[in-house]
């Protein structure tokens, strides 16, 4: 999933990948408002997950056992090894996620996700990381080890997440949903800007 992710980031621009379009039968799909926000749900299940999970060592369940909309729980949801302030900090995360799911859930009438499977298990993320390095990590990389190698893999998912917010409130439609993805996309860049801003 999280190499799903990196991929995303790179290619989510549209232009970069379309401008390579020699065929016309090849073109890119065009995608609902309603399909945008599903795929936003996907991420954010993906963000809620990882940091509720990691803050306090259980799914979003907990809180909320409505949200999965009948989907599985997480693999591998573990309590990460943080300082009481980054534990607070990433519970409050995923306390806005919840919040975001919700509000999103609400916005598409009907028509919202379960909770997708998601692996997020220290080896799952640590074999993303070899992958990135192109080479196996030793010791293996634990993003639930500190809060720095946390953060690693929240940076890039809130940025991957900020990316599509960012094309895709430019292609919804409907005012009203429109006006949703572009209060997402105003926390995603946020949070993104928390991890850059430890990380750097």
């Amino acid at each position: 999933m999280l190499g799903l992710l990196l991929i995303l980031s790179v290619s989510l621009s549209g232009e970069v990948v379309l401008s390579n379009v020699v065929d016309d039968r090849c073109t890119a799909p065009i995608a609902s408002d309603n399909d945008e926000l599903q795929f936003e749900m996907n991420l954010g299940f993906l963000l809620c997950e990882y940091f509720v999970c990691s803050a306090t060592g259980n799914s979003s369940d907990q809180f909320d056992p409505s949200l999965a909309a009948g989907g599985p729980p997480p693999v591998g949801c573990q309590r990460g090894n943080f300082d009481p302030l980054y534990r607070q900090a990433i519970e409050e995360f995923g306390l806005i996620m919840i919040r975001h799911l919700k509000d999103t859930a609400k916005a598409l009438k009907g028509r919202a996700i379960p909770r997708p499977l998601l692996n997020i298990s220290r080896e799952a993320i640590g074999s993303f990381v070899n992958t990135a390095f192109g080479r196996q990590l030793t010791p293996a990389f634990d993003p639930y080890a500190a809060p720095d190698q946390h953060a690693i893999i929240a940076q890039v998912t809130t940025y991957t997440a900020a990316l599509f917010l960012n094309g895709a409130t430019a292609r919804i439609l409907d005012p009203d949903l429109r006006l949703l993805a572009a209060s997402l996309l105003g926390i995603r860049a946020g949070q993104n800007a928390v991890f850059r801003g430890r990380l750097y």
